[in-house]
């Protein structure tokens, strides 16, 4: 990635921050820049309430519209029962980050023995811990009964407890239903490893009318009792005083307790219901309400929204308090803070919003982080969306930057700042990003999240060999994954979308890498912005048609109404395209050499380059010319006219003397016809990304003779924006396809809309989508359970025939089902197109995987119920392994699942999780094809299987890879062409590159990998006649066998290099 950076002294940049914090607040999308847009640009869909609403729509169930927690607990049960009962399946997992980008945590906590030891948690990816004060982070239990932690605490013996649900705080409804439903408390004793599901917690289907103990936002231990301790749950604010082997209500009245923190004296201040209450003990009865509604001066009102308490740690008077003014409306901005400082008695209040100052944006119930100054009870920290701190002394100012590179960086999205009273000054944030810390009081931050492989992805694209990995996270962006970082595993954010006049970027989505060419990038954001890049991501750029597409200008408001939260799009790449109407002329034009100035001289010797290696000289046709001289041959190979000489017409060599007396003295060119034969093979090049074309001649060519050659190397592009009807009866959104995705002349490509599902004015949403391998068909779900299918893309290939706008429009589309549920996934087999699966959301329902055989029959399509095997829970996304398609691997909330005999009455799953967490599989993709491949009979396939997992990142499994050698018939053009002088060979890095050029011209040199996506280009510009050794660098590309291309005035030539 490109970067400029500006380092300003912190006083400098902390004054900056503090002058044009009060008056950037209302404008956060322009101030994020190229790398957030805070999701709080449009009233509808606010803040996280987005993506909880689309979580929850995904997982509810569709009878009820709501997550059971019954259903959930039920079909957790059943899966441990299934691992237990079965032998693990026969995938191999391997993790590929990223290893050094955090997601969203809510945990935290410094070992109270050794500040070196450090444990957080991700909210749907689990504990890790440090030994090393952040330096890096290892996992705890990948299987660990419930990853979703939300709070941590340890006791004064040194235990640890871990709570964990994060539905009082991601709210898709006022029910908190977005988060992961919690598994209860888990307990680690000090002298053991393992933690251990508490019992007195544990929800089940049997106690889950409430789901008491299903979220739990924080812990408290007692400051002499080991044994004494406190959880906030949902239901409640609980004491127990054994460990917690029972429990017993603290406060006597039940709704969600979401925050609390106890002083150094062993007082409690606590948030129950949106009211205050205090104990100087936290003992059963002790509790007193100390907010009021009316409040008079100097009394603390009770919260219209989330409220939050901290205490000084040096004395125990000093308390803040900030509320916010709603909680799961997606309204909740930052409302009043107050502080007291004679522990109660009087409140003063310090801070409330106004149309310049609002940290926490809308999302104050999803992020609201309060904490004091370990060495300054004048000082508090607050976080929202922002990070800020109000001072005795300061006021409010801006702690943080939202621009990374810069030494004030910390992510936006605050959970927790954490004080390390052992080492004066430092201070953890945890947020959306994961973890930062910093080592003087909060004047600069640095990012701590290598080996916290905590990310939760949306979607995930990869190019040819996986050698590069791109997915879409929440509130991490779109993050590239190409082995250039500090490891093979480290993470890049791409940078934002230039959309519409502003660079956007916020939550992820969809993915895709050109497999034609890996420097080719598709990225998403939230709500339909995509951009695309052709430079490997240093830039993305707006491709739509917005007169056609967003005529409104609705797009920039991130809403559904344009496109879903996370929008279904799909690249579909042919190289042997046998419907393509795209052609690529070709001549049998002369070889030609450029002798240069004669300059007096008489003799010349050379060679006359063949065009193609196919190409034949023709006896009779060579002539040189040095105005006014002329030189011919006599079709024996003896020069006549203006002078003698020879000419080889086997090998094209020459040796000319002209008979001037004096020698020539201007430019000489010499030139020979070539012919070809029936059958020979020639080579061109596709107009799609330079992609080399073999061609076998039906016919011979004379010179000079013309022809077309189908150009094969098609794409097709589709993505699935809302469908509505607008108030004129425009039909917005719907399906829209191009097939010049990868033609980067042209700003925005030719765009078809191809379909559209009606839907008025609330709109129908894709969910899914799914090509056919020649691109005939493409099959569409949406997020009410409607399947369609539109065919006939083969053979019509224009907008005539392809857009619905045309009166020529000749594709059928047809709804082939519908299930009535969100349909999550689609896929087909590659090898029988006619075989199709749907995967559905939605809890408490078994059967979420649906199989037909006649996907593409005009009559009446068949789908039958292939999930019973699998516990009754959201199946997101599924393949038919490509090389026992009778193989079929499922992504679920709980991990994968697999079965060896789909076409089975009644398929047996197994748990095939392998080696990483039982954690939601939002994604699954199989490398299919190494497309450059020009073996049309039997391809190179391999197999690899990635999986995008909501919380623990990006994984691999090759346990389904097949890895057959290059056919003989593949890359015929390396055999085929003159070849190249390249030393040294093999190399490290650099490698020389000998040319004989016959005139002056541009050398353009470019190098691909084995699977033929090109990986490295270059272009050197008027380049003189004669010998010429080019040095080219190979490095940063990783070691195997390159094939590189150099085009010049002497033709093309074609060698392999191996980089070591």
């Amino acid at each position: 990635m490109k970067k400029r950076t500006v380092l300003l002294s912190s006083l400098a940049f902390a004054s900056i921050l503090s002058a044009t914090f009060w008056t950037t607040q209302s404008n956060k999308m322009k101030e994020e820049g190229p790398l957030y847009a805070p999701r709080v640009a449009n009233a509808q869909n606010m803040d996280a309430k987005g993506s909880a609403e689309w979580l929850h729509a995904i997982r509810a169930n569709p009878r009820t519209g709501e997550i059971d927690p019954q259903d959930v607990l039920q079909a957790r049960l059943e899966t441990q029962q299934m691992r237990m009962r079965e032998n693990v399946g026969s995938l191999s997992w391997e993790e590929l980050g990223p290893d050094n980008v955090g997601g969203r945590t809510r945990a935290f906590l410094i070992d109270r023995d050794n500040p070196n030891v450090l444990y957080a948690g991700g909210v749907s990816g689990g504990l890790f811990k440090s030994t090393t004060r952040g330096s890096s982070w290892q996992k705890v239990n990948d299987f660990q009964e419930n990853l979703a932690i939300v709070s941590i605490a340890q006791a004064i013996n040194g235990d640890i407890y871990y709570g964990t649900g994060e539905g009082m705080y991601y709210f898709a409804s006022l029910s908190g239903t977005g988060g992961i439903l919690g598994g209860g408390l888990f307990r680690k004793k000090h002298d053991e490893n393992d933690f251990i599901q508490i019992p007195s917690t544990t929800p089940t289907p049997s106690n889950s009318s409430n789901a008491n103990f299903a979220a739990i936002g924080f812990i408290i231990t007692d400051l002499n009792d080991a044994n004494k301790l406190w959880i906030g749950t949902n239901q409640g604010y609980y004491i127990s005083t054994n460990a917690g082997a029972t429990w017993e209500l603290a406060i006597p009245i039940t709704g969600q307790a979401t925050d609390g923190v106890m002083d150094k004296n062993g007082g409690h201040w606590i948030s129950v219901g949106q009211r205050g209450f205090y104990s100087p003990t936290g003992n059963i009865g002790s509790f007193v309400e100390i907010t009021r509604q009316p409040a008079a001066a100097g009394e603390l009102p009770r919260s219209i929204g989330r409220m939050v308490f901290a205490v000084s740690p040096e004395d125990a008077d000093y308390v803040y308090c900030v509320q916010t003014t709603g909680f799961g409306s997606g309204n909740s901005q930052f409302h009043e803070a107050y502080r007291t400082t004679n522990g109660g008695q009087t409140w003063t209040r310090i801070g409330q919003r106004s149309a310049s100052f609002n940290p926490h944006g809308r999302q104050g119930g999803f992020d609201h982080a309060v904490t004091v100054d370990a060495w300054n009870k004048d000082r508090v920290f607050v976080g929202g969306v922002d990070f800020v701190e109000w001072s005795a002394t300061g006021g409010w100012q801006q702690v943080a930057s939202r621009f990374r590179g810069s030494p004030f960086y910390v992510h936006v999205d605050h959970h927790r700042y954490v004080c390390d009273t052992t080492q004066p000054g430092l201070i953890y944030a945890v947020n959306d990003g994961g973890i930062f810390r910093s080592n003087n009081f909060g004047n600069t931050w640095a990012e701590i999240n290598k080996g916290y492989v905590t990310t939760q992805f949306y979607g995930i694209g990869f190019s040819t060999n996986g050698g590069k990995i791109m997915g879409g996270t929440q509130d991490n962006g779109t993050i590239l994954i190409d082995g250039t970082g500090n490891t093979a595993k480290a993470g890049v954010r791409t940078p934002g979308i230039d959309y519409r006049g502003a660079i956007r970027d916020g939550d992820g989505g969809y993915a895709e890498i050109s497999s034609i060419n890996s420097n080719i990038m598709v990225k998403a954001m939230q709500y339909g912005i995509l951009g695309r890049s052709n430079n490997n991501g240093e830039t993305f750029n707006e491709f739509y048609n917005f007169t056609r597409m967003d005529p409104d200008r609705i797009s920039p408001s991130l809403t559904a109404q344009f496109a879903p939260f996370v929008t279904p799009f799909l690249l579909l790449e042919n190289q042997f395209d046998q419907n393509s109407t795209d052609s690529v002329r070709f001549i049998a034009r002369d070889g030609i050499s450029s002798i240069g100035f004669g300059l007096g001289r008489s003799n010349f010797k050379g060679f006359i380059t063949r065009p193609q290696a196919a190409a034949q000289f023709v006896p009779g046709t060579f002539r040189v010319i040095a105005t006014p001289d002329t030189l011919f041959d006599d079709g024996n190979g003896e020069i006549i006219g203006a002078g003698s000489g020879t000419i080889n017409y086997a090998t094209g060599e020459y040796d000319i003397t002209f008979s001037r007396q004096g020698g020539v003295a201007a430019q000489i060119t010499a030139f020979l016809s070539v012919e070809y034969a029936n059958g020979d093979t020639i080579f061109v090049t596709s107009n799609t990304q330079e992609v080399p074309i073999r061609h076998v001649l039906p016919n011979g060519l004379n010179s000079n003779d013309t022809i077309f050659i189908q150009d094969q190397v098609q794409s097709i592009f589709a993505v699935g924006l809302t469908s509505t009807i607008a108030n004129n009866g425009r039909l917005q959104g719907g399906i829209w396809v191009t097939r010049g995705l990868l033609d980067f002349s042209v700003a925005v490509p030719e765009w078809m809309q191809i379909a559209h599902f009606g839907g008025g004015t609330t709109g129908i949403s894709p969910s899914a989508m799914e090509f056919s391998p020649d691109g005939d068909v493409l099959f569409v779900g949406t997020s009410n359970g409607r399947l369609f299918r539109i065919a006939g893309m083969a053979s019509n290939r224009d907008f005539a025939s392809m857009d619905i706008a045309s009166p020529d429009y000749n594709l059928q589309v047809t709804e082939i089902a519908n299930f009535s549920r969100f349909i999550t996934g689609l896929t087909i087999d590659k090898t029988n197109p006619n075989r199709l699966i749907a995967t559905l959301g939605g809890y408490g329902n078994s059967n979420n995987v649906r199989y037909t055989t006649n996907a593409l029959d005009t009559g009446s399509v068949s789908f039958l119920a292939k999930g019973g095997g699998i516990p009754p829970m959201p199946v997101y996304d599924a393949i038919f392994n490509l090389h026992n398609p009778n193989e079929v691997i499922v992504g679920t909330d709980l991990g994968v699942f697999s079965t060896t005999n789909i076409t089975s009455g009644n398929p047996t799953w197994t748990a095939d999780n392998g080696e990483f967490a039982n954690v939601p599989v939002f994604m699954l993709r199989q490398e299919e094809i190494l497309i450059a491949s020009r073996d049309t009979i039997n391809p190179r396939r391999n197999g690899i299987l990635f999986a995008g997992t909501h919380g623990r990142g990006i994984w691999k499994t090759g346990s389904l890879a097949v890895n057959n050698p290059l056919s003989t018939v593949t890359h015929q053009e390396i055999v085929a062409e003159d070849k190249l002088l390249i030393f040294p060979n093999p190399t490290k890095d650099i490698t020389t590159i000998r040319l004989e050029l016959p005139r002056n011209g541009d050398v353009k040199i470019s190098v691909r990998d084995m699977s033929g996506a090109q990986v490295r280009s270059a272009t050197y510009k008027n380049l003189q006649e004669g010998n010429q050794d080019v040095e080219f660098s190979l490095e940063g590309l990783r070691s195997g066998t390159y094939v590189i291309t150099v085009s010049s005035p002497a033709g093309t030539k074609t060698s392999k290099v191996v980089k070591l």
